[in-house]
């Protein structure tokens, strides 16, 4: 499956789910409205439906439900979704299905006498459904566009070759703006192609690139004759640094056969993919990220609270510090903390780094001066990371996954295997976290332990973390 083919079948799947809802949220309003009096009437005053309403009712519906997921018009959605906020309602696309509705209502009521008053149930229907309809696709595609379903509003692409294949890819990247795929730019040896395009540097420049863009996926279109050990290195670059990457190639040339695609061309697409989170697990991911996160707020609020209000009255600083970290394919992103340190403490840092006490990029001193009274007793009990919770919420950070790395930090990297980090998105706890002596441990070993929860991600691993976290967080074991 291509990564254009990936997007397209995930947003179809939630438009059908919308539709879906719209059915069944017009047939309980028209419902209710038209059969309350079939109800039974006792003489205490209570009021019950018969089993067999309840099951004529839900055939109905199931019925009406297959009938609209068999009329879903997929090629009109992927031309119309994202382009207009309510999707080009075209009156074809009501008529058809209502007409076919107002038979199937018409049948059952013939057949067993579901609804006492057809005529007032077929004119609410026909009068809502539109509505409901407009209204739940509208709120859905604007959802969509915020990247509420989708890991982000864009995925950047990297295209490595510019000959006519890389620039028909472009042009396709265009033209399905509904799928949301941005070309930053092109790497090659020269222009192939001829036509006005983002140069980012030479064949030999990849690593680089990579390493100072912002890259979702990698798209090699290189003749694999040609350049066969170019593309290898490419592609082992690509796997280091947890960057997908895509060859698209002619595997045999023909003169009468036609190569199936999945993309729009005639291409065949190998997929060379490494991300720990994907498709409908990173649904699930997403899902226990916002109620979790949701839940931790509503308990923690009184925590919070005491906090800045601690903080207020120590008097030496703003309540909340926000820091520039990198995330998920290092975007950058300002990860929101309580304040625990002097209000100069990034400007005193330069006079520390003799002190630190950890190897590799990272800096910490377990006796650091710069942190406030209050501060230790927030950094002792993990009390400072709870505002990230809103960062959970607003999709920059998972509440399970690697530490949000400093612009600091991240610039001092100088092995690539470590940059595979991002290829997910960071977390409030983590496999490190959750260590006895975490402060002990190397980089090195910080990093394999990352390495370790990427590559063997499961939903169930998250919470097995989230569950572990809490003993660590009583016990004080932070500071």
């Amino acid at each position: 499956m291509t990564m254009l083919e990936s997007r397209r079948r995930t947003l179809m799947t939630v438009l059908k789910l919308t539709d879906i809802l719209s059915v069944i949220t017009v047939y309980i309003l028209v419902m209710f409205a038209c059969q309350l009096d079939t109800a039974v009437i006792r003489p205490d005053g209570a009021a019950y439906v018969s089993l067999r309403m309840v099951v004529i009712n839900f055939v109905e519906l199931l019925v009406l439900v297959g009938v609209h997921l068999v009329m879903f018009d997929e090629s009109h959605m992927q031309r119309e979704i994202f382009r207009h906020s309510t999707i080009g309602i075209r009156t074809l696309q009501f008529a058809v299905p209502l007409m076919i509705d107002s038979v199937i209502i018409w049948a059952f009521y013939f057949g067993i006498g579901l609804h006492y008053h057809i005529f007032l149930f077929i004119s609410l229907y026909l009068l809502l459904f539109p509505t409901v309809y407009v209204l739940v696709r509208s709120i859905t595609v604007r959802m969509m566009r915020s990247g509420m379903f989708i890991p982000y509003d864009t995925i950047n692409i990297l295209i490595v070759g510019s000959n006519t294949r890389g620039f028909g890819l472009n042009a396709l990247s265009k033209n399905d703006t509904h799928l949301g795929f941005n070309v930053v730019g092109f790497i090659d040896d020269d222009n192939r192609c001829g036509q006005e395009i983002t140069m980012l540097g030479k064949l030999d420049d990849f690593v680089e690139v990579l390493r100072r863009n912002v890259i979702d996926t990698i798209v090699i279109c290189l003749p694999i004759r040609t350049y066969y050990d170019t593309i290898l290195n490419i592609v082992l670059e690509a796997e280091k640094q947890g960057v997908a990457s895509h060859h698209v190639t002619t595997l045999f040339s023909t003169k009468f056969s036609r190569n199936d695609s999945m993309m729009d061309v005639d291409e065949r697409m190998m997929l060379m993919h490494h991300h720990a989170v994907d498709g409908w697990p990173h649904v699930a991911k997403r899902v226990f990220d916002i109620l979790g996160s949701l839940m931790l707020i509503a308990m923690c609020s009184p925590v919070m609270l005491l906090a800045a209000l601690a903080l207020r009255l120590e008097g030496a600083g703003p309540v909340l510090f926000k820091q520039s970290r990198v995330g998920i394919n290092k975007r950058i992103f300002k990860c929101i903390k309580f304040r625990t340190m002097d209000p100069n403490a990034e400007q005193v840092q330069q006079q520390l780094e003799s002190a630190n006490e950890m190897d590799g990029p990272v800096f910490k001193i377990r006796r650091d001066p710069r942190i406030t009274r209050v501060g230790y007793w927030l950094r002792k009990y993990n009390i400072d990371e709870l505002p990230q919770l809103f960062n959970v919420l607003r999709g920059e950070m998972s509440l399970v996954g690697p530490r949000p790395m400093s612009l600091r930090d991240f610039n001092r990297l100088s092995d690539d295997w470590a940059r595979r980090r991002f290829c997910v998105k960071p977390g409030i706890t983590c496999t490190w976290q959750v260590q006895l002596h975490r402060n002990s441990l190397s980089f090195a070993q910080w990093m394999e332990l990352d390495m370790q929860y990427i590559d063997g991600w499961n939903f169930f691993e998250d919470v097995k973390i989230c569950l572990r976290t809490i003993p660590a967080v009583v016990s004080g074991t932070s500071v």
